[in-house]
């Protein structure tokens, strides 16, 4: 049993859904496998930032325990000889008597051209977010996030900072800039990724609507031909056919509508034969009348032009014979009866008639 054909509509819309599911399955998968391994490399560069970062921190946190600070000014002085390469600045904090505000009391730019987000005096509201600089009072603490402005990347570290009377809390800006070219590429692959994704995409929807459009294109076509071929036999001209070399939906249409006009050209053909052997019996029954009334010139007419219409018809050959045998043109009349034969050699009255006229011609020999 054949499989049932769909039609060009439900082929389309089939085929458009399936390139949509196609291209957003594609799309998903590689956006969560490149997000997967995007943010495996960027939580190990944070990680590997931070454990880098808390290692300076603990380094001039022990220092800091070391020199047992008596003031202030000891913990102040100390920090502007600091010259460290993996520290762009350092900023130093002290408490108010709001535990939710801490006032900046000291900035140590290392490196010249780094500036903080702060202002020496500025005090910080710590009553929204997370609260490093509060936990800095306590033990070192990173935030693990690395931030970036002006081609400087950093993560920011604290740690408490004791002199006999009173604990600060200070800030280093770590230099994280050895990421710099990893994370660098990794935004150059994320853009490369999304531009590659929606060349992709946009190469699939505009192979979508280029289908569908050719397949609308061949469905006018198709239908403009059909009306075309409907108002010639409409017009009595069945001899039109439409082009099979279609889709298969198309082809089936055509084929039957072609059998359609086959069969209507065919009894247009059966009609006019009708009507033509109607017509000739007529003017064939009039000329035996004009030979039975003995009008040979008339009846030889007749008969002359029905032989003309159809050369292989015998009773024109037939009656042509009995007049020139009537005339005594006997070789004329032989000549006509051959041709009667041979359009139907069983007649046995032609035989009989070819037998007598060459009689006629041997005696008169």
């Amino acid at each position: 049993m054949s499989r049932p054909r769909s039609s060009i509509f439900k082929y389309m819309i089939s085929f458009t859904v399936s390139v949509i599911l196609l291209t957003a399955a594609f799309t998903f998968i590689l956006l969560s496998f490149q997000s997967k391994k995007n943010a495996y490399i960027r939580d190990y560069l944070n990680r590997l930032s931070e454990t880098a970062s808390i290692e300076t921190a603990d380094k001039y946190y022990s220092i800091s325990l070391m020199m047992n600070f008596k003031n202030y000014e000891e913990i102040k002085n100390y920090f502007h000889t600091v010259n460290d390469s993996r520290l762009l600045s350092v900023i130093i904090f002290s408490q108010t008597e709001d535990e939710n505000f801490f006032k900046v009391r000291e900035i140590v730019n290392i490196d010249k051209a780094f500036k903080t987000p702060y202002s020496q005096g500025k005090s910080i509201n710590l009553s929204t977010g997370k609260n490093y600089i509060k936990n800095g009072l306590y033990e070192v603490t990173a935030d693990p996030r690395i931030y970036k402005e002006n081609n400087f990347f950093w993560q920011n570290v604290f740690f408490p900072v004791r002199e006999q009377n009173k604990t600060y809390v200070v800030q280093l800006y770590c230099n994280t800039s050895f990421l710099e070219n990893p994370i660098t590429a990794i935004t150059s692959e994320d853009l490369y990724y999304r531009k590659y994704i929606f060349i992709s995409v946009s190469i699939f929807l505009v192979v979508t609507v280029l289908i569908s459009l050719l397949y609308m294109h061949n469905l006018t076509l198709f239908i403009n031909s059909l009306a075309h071929v409907v108002k010639k036999a409409a017009r009595g001209e069945p001899g039109f056919k439409l082009n099979t070399a279609a889709d298969d939906d198309f082809k089936e249409l055509a084929y039957s509508f072609n059998n359609l006009m086959s069969e209507m050209k065919e009894k247009d053909r059966k009609i006019n034969e009708l009507s033509e052997k109607d017509y000739l019996d007529d003017i064939f029954k009039t000329g035996v009348q004009m030979l039975k009334e003995n009008r040979l010139d008339e009846a030889e007419s007749v008969f002359n032009t029905l032989s003309y219409i159809k050369p292989d018809g015998f009773g024109s050959y037939f009656n042509l014979g009995v007049i020139n045998a009537k005339r005594k043109k006997y070789g004329v009349s032989l000549e006509m009866f051959e041709k009667a034969r041979q359009a139907n050699p069983d007649h046995d009255l032609t035989n009989s008639y070819i037998m007598k006229v060459k009689y006629r011609i041997s005696n008169n020999g």
